[in-house]
């Protein structure tokens, strides 16, 4: 069995407890290779394995230490401390519209571009797009983690255009117990984590075990609970400052533009007349308009006629524009619970060969809070009793005044929209590696690992148009259904004892995502001959992956209903994206090499000079045959001064 190079051979038992705070930050310091004294290495970007070896494409290492200082549940925080990442969709990532996962992206290529492996070998997907949920993974089975920032696709494939995230698990001898609580200066976010770690050897030093579980637990924060998010802002580039944010999807009644069904200038200047200030035609009838407290209804550019009490900023009134506020619900931290476990184990079967295995479990709860549905295009007739007169006059000077008018609200009365994901995560890899004992100097390595994601959404919040249209337009305006006319002209209005008009139209929604992955790799490494400056290695490889997808959508989510003044086809959910069913499947077969040259050494301002090649071709079933490769070049010229780089072609192959 090949030695461990963290092996503890005393039982070990350690507490940790650890305190946070929302403006804490931590920069984890970013290593070079490690120096020690080793027999062979394998660096990540390569699949040579000799002695000293130098990378040509730079590498930085971040040991375990850093992620169990951070207290944080998921590794992402402390990666996206490093220059070479741009945080992209993390623990504050509320409406990235991925159910709560945890990504990362080099050198901001995007998420599809960083590929993350686990111990050299791929994690199974939890998305359509083929990128890995962090989430998974707990700081204590970690070793280091070594990130390349270039293209590394001629090695590992599709997805490293950008680079690889390596994750390297530890070996270890001992128990070691683990844990620690904290929470934000508010008093709120709280964290905690336990986890608790074993290994051991097995038959007299012949094999070894490891295993890990772990529970972390993180509390949400919403942006209501901080002032500084309290209110919706956006940069104004007339000002140079943040000023307050307006929606264009309010607590708004808006007449029939669509079918220029509009009231008449004469009657809008009339309604605004005994306003202080208002001159005819400031507000013209295919403005914006809000209903105030009282059912009378303002224009809200420019602001006319506003009674309501805009320094209330938790209000749902955003006081720059007098619309809705949709700030307070949003999450700026994402809860979590998360129970893991990870296991690896390896076996001597002799003196070349070894046995290895490797398991990966977690079940893992991530939710994210939306503002409530902003339904828009709903209608409602315009006798409704609960207008205000002043408006049905208003709406009596259409061309057409019998038309329903259309009108738009934040349903406030349904709640916040919740999306809840549940994910359950299994993946096994089994493998052998070990000697040629018929080329000297020759190693082999032969895997498969296969990967199973099942995510659950529950959606809450969603709006059938439908269903509210059954209320709206009904000749008694839904009184036979909730026993009163339905009255949606205002702040909570729809709010009554039973609640009747908001669980008639509001709608709950299932969604089912599974995903699985199979993968097959074998290669040989070792030298081919000697050169004048050392050995010429070579390592050739041969590798199978598969990628299945299916989602499974709510029947409410692939409704359709049919607009009542138009006569067309809409989409009768509004809240969460109305979604179709998708299934699908990619495969490809990959045939790889790469071959190191030591050109020169020992010579005058030529301590090293070492030129290394790649190519890799895939065969997908989606695009055909693909083709990437390499050429890097090392230069020492002593023990201080090193140059080095190189010219890669990277791919991105088509994800389902």
């Amino acid at each position: 069995m090949k030695p461990h190079s963290t092996v503890r051979s005393a039982v070990q038992r350690a507490l940790c407890v650890g305190a946070f705070a929302t403006a804490a930050s931590y920069a984890p310091t970013a290593l070079a290779q490690d120096d020690a004294e080793i027999e062979e290495i394998t660096v990540t970007g390569s699949r040579l394995v000799r002695q000293d070896y130098q990378s040509a494409s730079p590498i930085s290492t971040v040991d375990a230490q850093q992620f169990l200082d951070t207290g944080a549940p998921t590794i992402e925080t402390v990666l996206n401390t490093l220059p070479q990442f741009v945080p992209s969709i993390t623990s504050t990532s509320n409406n990235p519209s991925n159910g709560g996962q945890a990504n990362v992206s080099l050198r901001g290529l995007g998420t599809t571009r960083t590929l993350v492996l686990l111990d050299g070998r791929r994690i199974v997907p939890s998305n359509a797009t083929g990128v890995v949920d962090l989430n998974l993974i707990p700081a204590s089975i970690i070793q280091n983690v070594e990130v390349i920032t270039g293209g590394a696709s001629a090695v590992y494939g599709s997805d490293a255009v950008a680079g690889v995230v390596n994750i390297r698990t530890r070996d270890f001898q001992g128990l070691e117990i683990t844990g620690g609580y904290g929470e934000t200066s508010e008093g709120d976010g709280d964290r905690t984590n336990i986890g608790i770690t074993g290994g051991m050897e097995l038959a007299d030093g012949r094999g070894y075990a490891f295993g890990s579980f772990n529970w972390a637990d993180r509390g949400g924060v919403v942006q209501g609970d901080r002032a500084f998010s309290e209110v919706a802002v956006d940069y104004d580039t007339a000002t140079g400052d943040f000023e307050p944010l307006g929606s264009s999807t309010i607590r708004q009644g808006r007449w029939d533009a669509l079918t220029a069904n509009l009231p008449s200038q004469a009657a809008v200047d009339t309604y605004f007349a005994g306003v202080p200030g208002y001159t005819p035609g400031d507000a013209a009838p295919g403005d914006n308009y809000g209903f105030n407290p009282d059912g009378s209804i303002f224009n809200t550019s420019p602001v006319i006629n506003f009674t309501g009490d805009p320094n209330e900023p938790l209000q749902p009134v955003n006081p720059s524009t007098y619309t809705y506020n949709y700030a307070p619900p949003n999450y700026l931290e994402l809860p979590l619970e998360r129970k893991s476990f990870f296991g690896k184990m390896g076996f001597d079967v002799n003196d070349t060969t070894e046995i290895f295995g490797q398991v990966v479990w977690a079940n893992y709860t991530a939710d994210q809070a939306l503002a409530p549905t902003p339904a828009t295009a709903l209608y409602i007739n315009a006798d409704n009793p609960n207008l205000d007169p002043g408006v049905a006059t208003l709406l009596a000077s259409r061309p057409n005044p019998d038309l329903p008018f259309r009108f738009r609200k934040r349903m406030t009365e349904s709640g916040p929209r919740i999306s809840a994901n549940e994910y359950n995560v299994f993946q096994a890899t089994a493998g052998m590696e070990g000697e040629l004992t018929f080329l000297d100097g020759w190693d082999w390595n032969l895997y498969a690992s296969w990967g199973s994601v099942e995510q659950d959404e529950n959606q809450l919040g969603n709006v059938s148009r439908s269903a509210f249209e059954e209320l709206s337009l009904a000749d008694d305006h839904g009184a036979s259904i909730c026993g009163a006319p339905i009255n949606p002209f205002g702040i909570d209005s729809l709010s009554s004892d039973d609640n009747c008009y908001v669980d008639y139209y509001t709608r709950a929604a299932a969604n089912k995502t599974t995903i699985r992955q199979t993968v097959a790799e074998g290669f040989v490494t070792g030298s081919m001959f000697d050169m004048p400056a050392g050995e010429a290695l070579l390592a050739v490889g041969l590798m199978y992956k598969g990628d299945e997808y299916a989602f499974l959508a709510d029947p409410s989510l692939t409704a359709t209903s049919q607009d009542p003044i138009t006569g067309s086809s809409r989409t009768d959910i509004v809240g969460f994206n109305a979604q179709d069913n998708v299934r699908g499947k990619t495969n490809s077969t990959e045939v790889y090499l790469e071959a190191s040259f030591p050109l020169l050494a020992g010579l005058p301002l030529v301590d090293m000079l070492d030129f290394t090649a790649g190519y890799r071709y895939a065969d997908h079933n989606i695009v055909g045959g693909i083709n990437s490769y390499k050429g890097e070049l090392t230069w020492d010229l002593n023990d201080s001064f090193r140059l080095r780089g190189g010219y890669q072609r990277a791919v991105r192959a088509p994800n389902i």
